[in-house]
């Protein structure tokens, strides 16, 4: 999303939001949590948020950057009612396929809000590297929407991060969506190292937000996501206080896919650096138990 689009459209659509919003604001008024993920991109964020938003008493809105729009000085109400539109607008004009994956879930309510419960955005890089500058964000968010703010932690491999962020930079050729290996495909072991610094940051980070114990933080594991779907699930949904229903949460693990992408073996990784990686890991209490091989 450029730039533009990025700034100028909250801007133009804040007073639009605030005015809106007041003939909706008897449909806020059951909303009992607000819902952020925080993170990294290539984690599994994006299938987290659809499903959440397959809920019928739930919005999840994609990338609106809900911490963006409060430091443009959306309001409660503006806020809300973005969220909400942006979610039914991504919906229909995307058909809840985003990065060349499906995430329609068969007879549920992407997109269309019923009574709402639980809202939010899901936006895990943003919201991270927005908290990072601006560390007053926490707080003034909670205060805008005056509810609690509960945080989504998606965590996977990071071999298989690192290395799908270094097969879809732009530098790279013959890169495919899911990041498998191709024959001719370019490698760069400084774009490789780049992306190892970017990632370990931002898991340093979120491990200090965790230890300091000032932000309601659920982290849930893309393995066990696919391995163990509905318990999951039901994990996520009970975090957030939402009541779910055996054939709800059957009818969302249907979507996900069988198998992990185990991006990690598309690129040739030096021996140095998946060392690197290795004791990066141990140093995190949320990473230790991943390998290069598991």
């Amino acid at each position: 999303m450029n730039q533009k689009w990025k700034f100028g459209l909250p801007i133009l659509a804040l007073p639009i939001c605030a005015i809106s919003g007041l003939f909706r604001r008897k449909k806020y008024k059951n909303i009992h949590t607000f819902c952020c993920f925080i993170g990294y991109s290539r984690s599994g964020h994006t299938i987290v948020g659809s499903l959440l938003d397959a809920h019928p008493n739930i919005v999840i809105s994609t990338e609106a950057h809900a911490f963006n729009l409060v430091k443009l000085g959306f309001g409660r109400i503006a806020l809300l009612f973005y969220l909400e539109v942006w979610s039914k607008l991504i919906s229909r004009l995307l058909g809840n396929k985003w990065t060349g994956y499906d995430y329609q879930v068969k007879g549920a309510n992407q997109g269309v809000s019923g009574s709402i419960s639980i809202i939010g955005d899901k936006k895990g890089n943003g919201t991270l590297t927005s908290i990072t500058k601006h560390p007053e964000l926490p707080k003034k968010i909670q205060r805008v929407v005056g509810l609690p703010v509960k945080y989504i932690h998606v965590i996977r491999n990071p071999y298989d991060i690192i290395s799908t962020m270094h097969n879809r930079n732009p530098e790279i050729a013959n890169t495919t969506d899911q990041g498998e290996a191709t024959e001719n495909r370019k490698f760069s072991r400084k774009i490789l190292k780049k992306g190892l610094r970017s990632h370990f940051k931002k898991t340093a980070r979120i491990q200090n937000f965790i230890t300091q114990g000032e932000m309601e933080i659920l982290n849930i594991y893309h393995e066990d996501l696919i391995s163990s779907s509905e318990k999951t699930l039901k994990k996520v949904f009970d975090f957030l206080g939402a009541e779910t229903d055996p054939e709800f949460l059957k009818r969302c693990a249907d979507i996900i896919y069988e198998n992990p992408n185990k991006s990690r073996h598309s690129i040739p990784w030096p021996k140095k650096l998946k060392a690197q990686v290795h004791k990066k890991c141990g140093q995190i209490p949320f990473l230790e138990h991943y390998s290069f091989d598991e």
